[in-house]
């Protein structure tokens, strides 16, 4: 759907795939984030209800700056935990309200699944832009690849209902002519979009000719040629040959 998703894995549960309930018996992550049934020292506990209180606290963290439970150390931060007595800070909306309430319920019967969650107005709103646009820099290893600043634009742009446009907001006829560009390569279903790494413009690319080998191409916005003879130096990127 175009929308940027930023995961961690890293403390993961493995449920069974056959398992009736989502039942699990360990708790991992930061103290901050855990539920009352954690804190309160429950033997078991449902993972997805355990995940969706850790989202509601990091939805509060990210619009208030602030964690609903804090504590000395972390002996007072589980007891404030597992009381499930928290302040939601002026300014918030009602619509933010209502969501936070509804992901950080004590009782974890009682707090919203993933699909309500999905369907709440204030997921579904367009939310207006609040700060300053900020231009991304260019890699200090390619700075001439002007196009890295435009990798998540077209999934960010969605996201704002301001109704501005990239190419009407740009100074740069150059810069506006590249996303065109950009647009019309990368939509197309060839190798080079499918891609890991980025092709720059103007630069050479490689290409496999017929005895196996790799060489060199440079294109303008063109696709090489896979049946080219004129042999060049070999690609860095020898070992990264397309399928």
């Amino acid at each position: 759907d175009e929308t940027l998703k930023i995961t961690d894995l890293g403390v993961a549960e493995l449920l069974d795939r056959f398992a009736k309930t989502d039942d699990c018996h360990i708790s991992q992550g930061s103290p901050a984030f855990q539920p009352p049934e954690i804190a309160n020292g429950h033997n078991t506990f449902s993972g997805f209800k355990v995940d969706i209180w850790s989202s509601g606290v990091t939805l509060y963290n990210l619009t208030t700056g602030k964690y609903p439970f804090e504590g000395d150390n972390i002996y007072n931060l589980f007891e404030n935990i597992g009381k499930g007595v928290y302040t939601i800070p002026d300014g918030v909306s009602d619509l933010l309200e209502d969501l936070l309430k509804g992901m950080l319920a004590y009782e974890c019967t009682n707090r919203f699944n993933l699909q309500e969650i999905r369907q709440h107005a204030w997921v579904k709103k367009q939310h207006p832009r609040v700060l300053e646009r900020v231009m991304i820099p260019p890699s200090s290893d390619a700075p001439d690849d002007r196009l890295r600043c435009l990798t998540m634009i077209q999934c960010l742009h969605s996201m704002h209902s301001d109704g501005y446009s990239i190419e009407e907001e740009s100074d740069d006829d150059e810069i506006a002519a590249i996303v065109r560009s950009r647009n019309r390569i990368y939509n197309r279903n060839d190798p080079i979009s499918n891609n890991d790494h980025a092709v720059p413009f103007q630069k050479q690319t490689a290409v496999i000719e017929d005895n196996g080998e790799e060489s060199l191409q440079t294109s303008n916005l063109n696709l090489p040629n896979g049946n080219s003879k004129d042999k060049k130096e070999k690609s860095k990127f020898f070992s990264c040959r397309q399928s």
